[in-house]
């Protein structure tokens, strides 16, 4: 897979860290970047890391397999990111929060029937 993306992380930046594609497509905490890094490079350090260990233990019969969630606390434990305090604004479901009441509200403010062809 190649990147246009250069990696480059600095300090003091929101990252949310997301994977997958369509229906698959997750992302999950955010986070705070503590100090400048590449992420693309510490992927590349995570991958050889996972390769040696499964390489000590299995030899040439090794199978690596990257846990996505495991590269975040990689990150976390080399001191990358740090936890971010953050609120989901969640618009609704369909609707777009309480507008069925606000309508209502909003009509009865400006005196228009429910049935009124104007709106």
């Amino acid at each position: 897979m190649s990147r246009d993306d250069t990696g480059t992380i600095k300090a003091g930046m929101a990252i949310v860290v997301s994977d997958g594609a369509y229906s698959d497509y997750n992302f999950g905490q955010v986070y705070i970047a503590l100090k400048d890094f590449n992420y693309m490079e510490e992927a590349k350090k995570y991958y050889f890391e996972k390769c040696d260990e499964e390489f000590s233990k299995y030899g040439r019969d090794m199978f690596v397999y990257i846990c996505l969630d495991d590269f975040e606390q990689y990150l976390i434990s080399k001191g990358f990111l740090g936890l971010c305090n953050y609120r989901e604004i969640h618009m609704g479901d369909y609707d777009f929060f309480d507008e069925d009441q606000w309508e209502k509200e909003w009509r009865e403010a400006h005196n228009w029937e429910q049935d009124d062809e104007n709106i």
